[in-house]
C-alpha cells in the first residue's frame, strides 16, 4: 500500500503546483461540480435499475 500512498501524494502535490495561476474561483467551481457529481453518482448507486410501477 505505500507506492500507492505515495503515488497519490505526487499527484497531489502536482495538483496544487498546477493551481498556483487558477483563480480561486474557479477551483471552488470545480470543486463544487466534483462533490455535486460524486453526490449524484452515490445516489443513482443505489437506486434500482428499473423503479417499480405505480399500479394500484
Amino acid at each position: 500500500m505505500p507506492p500507492l500512498r505515495a503515488a497519490w501524494h505526487q499527484l497531489a502535490e502536482q495538483t496544487v503546483a498546477g493551481l498556483t495561476t487558477t483563480p480561486l474561483s474557479q477551483v471552488s467551481d470545480v470543486v463544487a461540480d466534483l462533490a455535486r457529481s460524486l453526490v449524484a453518482n452515490a445516489v443513482s448507486a443505489h437506486l434500482p435499475a428499473d423503479p417499480p410501477s405505480e399500479t394500484s
